[in-house]
Order: C-alpha cells, then structure tokens, then sequence
C-alpha cells in the first residue's frame, strides 16, 4: 500500500485561528448576566430561550473589550463589570423581553471555529479510516493511532524506506 498524502482534502484555513487569537470581555459578561437573570426561571420557559440571540442583542448595544492575553482578559473584564454592570443587566433584561415575544425561530446558527475544527477532525478522520482500509466505523482517534502504529510496526524496515520514497 504507497502512501500518497496529497490526495487527503486537509487545507488549514487562517481565519480559523482568529477566535483563539483575541477575546470580548464582554461576552463573558454577557453570558454571566444571561445565566443570573433566567436561573429562577421556570425549566420549560429557559428550553424556549434561545440565549445566543438574547446575547446578541445585548451585545450589539454594547462597547466590545478585547483582549489578545488572559492578563489582558482579566482587566477587560474587571473594567467592564466596574463601568457597564448596570447597563449589562439592563440591556439583558430587555434582550429577554424581545426574545420571549418570540421565542421559537426558525434560523441557521453560526458554527464556532471549535465546531468548524471539530467537523474537519472527524471528515479526517473518516477519510483516514477509509484510506487505510477499517472497515467498522466506531473508532475514536486514539483506537485509530494505534491501529496505525500496530500497521507501521508490523511493516519491516526496508518496505518502510520504499513506501516512503513513493
């Protein structure tokens, strides 16, 4: 079996990386006040809440802080619960009225970068799978290594250095 790496779809995309380059203090603080205010909330009523909407109406109306270092993080946050808490819990409150009159939408949810990463891990690793020919599907990365180093390991050295070179 040669080895031809090209043929795998497995592009790095630089826009995927943004996310874990900087961070909104304010969506930290967003999400705080979100959870403090529904916590009493009756169960049924917090299922029908969606609270990504309900942050992103807050936080539209809200100055971003951003920091690119977990120091920096920090004093963002503290700087936005020392000068926005009461406009934070008031633009919360009212962003969980105008969500609850409809509650139940219809939308397509954005997909994290985490998710995005997620999803090209697995497409990988189900093309891994394919390419090296297992046949059953419930195998996690770790079963998969070592399926892997068990291949490499039974193959002598010399057929190793051909494969290689191929």
């Amino acid at each position: 079996m040669t080895s031809n790496f090209e043929e795998f779809n497995l592009e790095i995309v630089e826009n995927d990386f943004i996310s874990k380059t900087h961070k909104n203090a304010m969506e930290l603080l967003v999400a705080e006040a979100i959870e403090q205010e529904i916590k009493n909330y009756p169960n049924e009523l917090k299922q029908q809440i969606n609270q990504v909407e309900v942050a992103a109406y807050a936080l539209n109306r809200l100055p971003p802080l951003y920091a690119s270092t977990e120091e920096g993080l920090y004093c963002q946050k503290q700087l936005g619960e020392k000068d926005y808490k009461f406009e934070i819990n008031r633009l919360v409150k009212q962003s969980l009225a105008v969500i609850q009159k409809a509650p139940v939408r219809f939308y397509t949810p954005l997909i994290t970068t985490e998710m995005h990463e997620i999803q090209q891990a697995k497409a990988a690793m189900d093309e891994l799978k394919e390419f090296l020919g297992f046949s059953y599907q419930e195998m996690s990365w770790l079963d998969l290594v070592k399926q892997i180093k068990h291949r490499l390991n039974a193959i002598p050295d010399t057929e190793m250095d051909t494969q290689i070179e191929n």
